[in-house]
């Protein structure tokens, strides 16, 4: 675990200096991502630096937050973030807060005037800008902001909590409102028989993307895992031991995104034979991909000691007899992938015109090539070849999950570009990685437009390619609270459903538990039958 630096103010009377050295020692902190720029008012993969309101997309300067806040708000954000790192920095909300609300105070910001009435304001803005939860979220994180600034003596010491409330829980009520919530958190039965069938067809009459969905949803079925973790499984993910009856168990070798770790996921004996298969069928998409990313790997290796290692060969690679021999445009356009036209001649002026603008996407960009003139052997081609590798490789970048090391030639889920794409041609000499989206696009009618002409783009969810009604709709996350309520409904321990769900604390399962009043009822009647079956026992054993 890397160690916490902590700032320590120097002086605790002067709250300037201490404002001032803070920013200074937020400077020289690491950056939270690779992506960022710190100078910029956009920092990618963290926040924008804007007035509450602004779009993402908005990168005006008279959007962004007033100078007389800016270099605070940079410096809180990345020394907080590297206190404790989260998916969506509520912090943000509450700098937006205190900058609206000083504004109209005292026309700027001056960290070291705020007080009761200043956080008041804030908190009231929030209210009148966000909705209920995230205005309560922006409150947690004004109370958050003071304590701090009191700790490191910038403002004088007083007391302040937050006066948002919280949005009405949901989690537990009872009657229609608590009937709606639940089952909009659990997936729709038809829905998840749909895609049952749909893998009970077989990968011979599957295309990939159906493969990947109707391998991607059992998995979430064996655990409940967040879908977002799937993508960090290896294609030895399968666990097997034996419990402490000598009896045979398996497990998915799993890392769950949220500090839990590596962890076996334990599969019930009914899925075994489910997960052995998905795995398998997972295993025989990505095995194309993965010899690819192993065979880059070697190259890459051979490159940095200085050796010159052969061209990899593909399918649409040219029949050449040497690495040296010449190439065509058309021919260097195969060593780069591109796929021919097999219902017309290479040198058709259509299949020229796609080998031309598919290599202008990936750097080359001489003026006048002609389509016979040989500019390049696969030599010449292979730092090509090494340019269009992902970040990061030989290993895969996550989002989420830094610590997880899963190389491309290990991945389950490993790809390459277009293969899910039932229109275009898969790209054999590059990577690429399938997300959550990926998957949660492909479980519900697109919502999908097209940039020019607005309108709705030809993509079918798994539902509609099987003939399926186009209302059908379920998503990954489901399953996850699916099997939370079930475990929960048949009696697993707080402990190990917390374990078993990869969760950093057991107050969260909670909001997992879709358990029915009549089924807490039934529960309740199940005890006291039991209970009195006891006391009559005892009673009859024990006088």
């Amino acid at each position: 675990m890397p160690e916490v630096i902590i700032f320590k103010p120097k002086s605790e009377i002067d709250a300037k200096q201490n404002i001032k050295d803070f920013i200074q020692f937020s400077q020289k902190l690491p950056a939270l991502n690779e992506e960022m720029e710190y100078k910029s008012s956009s920092w990618k993969g963290v926040a924008n630096f804007t007035k509450f309101g602004i779009p993402s997309q908005n990168k005006e300067v008279a959007n962004q937050l007033d100078p007389s806040i800016m270099f605070f708000a940079k410096a809180y954000l990345t020394y907080s973030q590297t206190q404790a790192r989260t998916k969506n920095p509520n912090e943000i909300k509450a700098l937006r807060a205190i900058e609206a609300a000083m504004l109209i105070s005292h026309g700027a910001v001056d960290i070291t005037k705020i007080n009761s009435a200043v956080l008041d304001n804030a908190a009231q803005v929030a209210r009148e800008k966000l909705g209920t939860g995230a205005a309560y979220q922006c409150g947690s994180h004004l109370q958050k902001l003071q304590g701090f600034l009191v700790q490191k003596h910038m403002i004088p010491k007083f007391t302040w909590k937050n006066p948002n409330k919280r949005g009405v829980d949901v989690v537990e009520k009872v009657g229609e409102e608590g009937t709606a919530n639940r089952e909009k958190k659990l997936p729709d039965e038809d829905a998840l028989l749909a895609i049952a069938e749909v893998c009970n067809l077989g990968e011979g009459n599957l295309a990939n993307r159906d493969v990947f969905t109707t391998s991607a949803m059992p998995i979430l079925l064996c655990a409940p895992a967040r879908a977002s973790e799937l993508f960090y499984l290896s294609v030895d993910c399968l666990h097997y031991d034996k419990d402490s009856n000598n009896k045979p168990v398996m497990g998915y070798r799993w890392h769950s995104g949220k500090g839990f770790g590596y962890e076996v996921e334990w599969i019930p004996d009914v899925m075994n034979p489910v997960a052995k298969t998905v795995v398998k069928r997972l295993t025989e998409m990505s095995k194309q991909s993965r010899e690819w990313a192993k065979k880059m790997e070697t190259i890459v290796d051979a490159m940095n000691a200085g050796e010159t290692p052969s061209f990899p060969r593909h399918a649409t690679c040219p029949d050449v007899p040497t690495d040296s021999t010449p190439l065509t445009l058309v021919q260097v356009a195969n060593a780069m992938g591109y796929a021919n036209n097999s219902a017309k001649n290479p040198d058709d002026k259509t299949n020229v015109d796609g080998a031309r603008a598919f290599l202008k996407t990936r750097g080359f960009t001489e003026k006048g090539w002609k389509a016979t003139e040989k500019k390049y052997c696969l030599r010449d081609l292979i730092p090509k070849l090494i340019e269009r590798l992902p970040k990061g490789f030989p290993y895969v970048q996550y989002k989420t999950g830094n610590d997880v090391k899963v190389k491309w030639s290990q991945a389950l889920f490993s790809s390459h570009t277009n293969e899910f794409d039932l229109k275009k041609q898969t790209i054999e000499t590059e990577l690429w990685m399938p997300t959550i989206n990926t998957l949660n696009e492909d479980l519900a009618k697109t919502k999908k437009k097209n940039k020019k002409s607005g309108e709705l783009v030809n993509v079918s969810s798994i539902f509609e390619r099987h003939n399926y009604p186009s209302s059908y709709v379920i998503t990954s996350h489901q399953l996850r609270h699916m099997l939370s309520t079930i475990a929960k409904v048949n009696g697993m321990k707080e402990q190990v459903l917390t374990k078993w769900a990869g969760r950093a604390e057991g107050k969260h399962n909670r909001v997992y538990n879709h358990t029915t009043p009549r089924q807490y009822k039934e529960k309740a009647a199940l005890i006291q039958k039991h209970k009195k079956i006891l006391t009559n026992w005892a009673y009859e054993n024990l006088k």
